[in-house]
């Protein structure tokens, strides 16, 4: 994902301290990505470190980036590949991965009256495990479920989507 205008936060378990504004990688990151969210400014980037999170319900009110920091490009014969990006696999597989609790029942991300940003992004991240539909309310999006945003662009790359499911209207 491109960045967005707005100031990083970071999201990395490891992390020796979590107190907003979640400025460090190291030593001062958000543990979940529910209170990387919580502290997300419009246009903010919130950087995920590689790993497993098990949360659902992530809710986004603000436009910017979701990226995760994993993933990789390679080549099978650099000599013969002269275009951008110089890659013809991406390897999913060290993803970040957000999956539910057991017994969650509401979609893994969740954008519902998201204000300001100029765009919303989300990349580098794997979604496993969603399932929505067991109450009337959100029966829609077992992953990914976005509602109320107006006309904000989306986008959505480099994720990959595992066994989610839903009620009604997608997984």
């Amino acid at each position: 994902c491109e960045p967005s205008d707005g100031g990083i936060v970071f999201v990395n378990p490891a992390a020796t301290t979590s107190k907003i504004p979640y400025d460090d990688f190291t030593t001062n990151a958000a543990h979940t990505i529910k209170d990387a969210l919580t502290a997300m400014q419009a246009n903010d980037n919130i950087v995920i470190a590689s790993g497993t999170y098990t949360e659902n319900n992530n809710v986004v009110t603000h436009g910017g980036v979701l990226a995760g920091l994993a993933g990789n490009w390679t080549v099978s014969d650099p000599s013969t590949n002269t275009t951008a990006p110089y890659s013809d696999f991406f390897d999913y597989s060290l993803l970040p991965i957000i999956k539910p609790g057991a017994s969650a029942t509401a979609s893994l991300l969740r954008g519902d009256g998201v204000e300001g940003g100029s765009q919303l992004l989300i990349g580098g991240l794997e979604f496993a495990g969603g399932k929505a539909g067991e109450i009337a309310s959100v029966n829609a999006g077992g992953a990914i479920r976005l509602e109320n945003i107006g006309s904000l662009p989306v986008s959505i790359g480099f994720c990959q989507f595992t066994t989610n499911s839903a009620a009604d209207f997608g997984g």
